[in-house]
């Protein structure tokens, strides 16, 4: 009876947390009790105090044993199903999160939803990646506000507590550094480019003085670094309506500065004496008509040079550069003003010229037209 009491000593300890090694002691008793039943049955009586106050004892333990089973049995089978809701709520969220997240070549990534901060060469890009991450932001309130009863698995709180968090704090910190600078670019250059317009030459005072110009290369220049900032910016953000309203007050002065040119703009007139004068006229006249894309119709034209600029020098003979040989040309310059298919009219500077051949004779005349004409008034062609 000692060693049963032992037994039930040890399983009670058991009881009320691990039905296995409670029932193994039980077992352990009951073994025992089996071998009182085969060695003395019928030699005590079986309803004694003692033997009854153990037997009940090991009845109410092995009941409790049991208990303790189901209780163990529920327990496991509840985990196991809030394992199952954790993957299954986690299996919800985790595609979602990639598709914002994964950069290309990794598992879910989605091209038109991935949040990136562009590069300063692609402004295009940028209104639509202010869009994905203002999505995204909405996106992840909504997962904040959401309740996860059983848990979140390591990958969900990887791409939620971890990656998301710093995706945002990396777009919100370069995003607008990379704005920064495209609208500070386009500032710069549109600064410049009105400094050069107002700066004062003397023209104010002076009519014989023409006002600053900005050239075609820097103002298609300063065109594209402000389309840069129109594109990126939203039409609500003040820093575009700013920039667009300087590129269009430069636009305006230099409008303004090109019509002062134009009034004071004229003609220089005939220097030329010689007997050929009407023969370089008619070539200079001819280079611009047959220029259709930076000539026009004839008005008027002057030879603005004296004399024949005469000028020898050494050139190549061919591409191969192996054989040198003299070369002496003569030169004069030309003025000739002529209407544009669009209603203006230019002062267009030729350059005409002969070469000297081996006999001592020259050529016949060529030349071309300068890489810059003036805008005029046709009321100064005569002038």
């Amino acid at each position: 009876m000692q060693d049963i009491t032992v037994h039930l000593n040890n399983a009670e300890r058991y009881t009320g947390k691990d039905a296995k090694n409670a029932k193994y002691k039980l077992q352990q008793a009951a073994e025992i009790f089996d071998e009182i039943e085969k060695k003395f049955g019928g030699q005590f009586e079986p309803s004694h105090s003692d033997f009854t106050a153990v037997k009940n004892r090991f009845t109410e333990l092995s009941k409790k044993a049991d208990e303790q089973g189901v209780s163990e049995e529920n327990t496991v089978a509840a985990a196991a199903g809030s394992e199952e809701a954790k993957e299954r709520q986690a299996a919800e969220w985790i595609p979602k999160f990639r598709e914002y997240l994964s950069y290309e070549g990794q598992e879910g990534h989605n091209p038109s939803k991935l949040v990136f901060v562009p590069g300063t060469s692609e402004p295009e890009k940028f209104s639509d990646a202010q869009k994905r991450y203002e999505a995204f932001k909405a996106f992840y309130e909504g997962y904040k506000k959401t309740d996860f009863p059983n848990g979140k698995t390591w990958e969900l709180e990887d791409l939620a507590e971890n990656q998301a968090p710093l995706r945002i704090k990396s777009f919100e910190g370069e995003f607008g550094s990379r704005i920064e600078s495209v609208a500070g670019d386009a500032g710069n250059e549109i600064d410049a480019a009105m400094g050069q317009l107002e700066k004062d030459n003397g023209w104010k005072f002076d009519k014989t003085i023409k006002p600053n110009l900005v050239d075609h290369k820097w103002m298609t220049s300063i065109q594209e670094a402000t389309q840069k900032v129109i594109v990126a910016l939203g039409e609500g953000d003040p820093k575009r309506k700013e920039i667009q309203e300087k590129f269009d007050a430069l636009v305006a002065k230099d409008r303004e500065n090109r019509q002062i040119r134009k009034e004071r703009t004229f003609m220089t007139p005939d220097r030329y004496a010689g007997d050929d004068i009407e023969e370089l006229k008619k070539k200079a006249e001819s280079l611009v008509k047959n220029d259709k894309a930076e000539g026009g119709d004839p008005i008027r034209s002057t030879i603005i040079s004296e004399n024949w600029q005469e000028q020898t020098f050494d050139e190549w003979t061919d591409t191969t550069q192996t054989t040198l040989r003299k070369r002496t040309t003569r030169s004069v310059t030309g003025q000739v003003a002529a209407k544009t298919s669009d209603g203006g009219v230019l002062l267009i500077t030729v350059a005409l010229a002969k070469d000297k051949q081996i006999d001592g004779s020259w050529s016949e005349l060529y030349g071309n037209l300068h890489q810059y004409a003036d805008p005029m008034l046709e009321a100064n062609v005569k002038k």
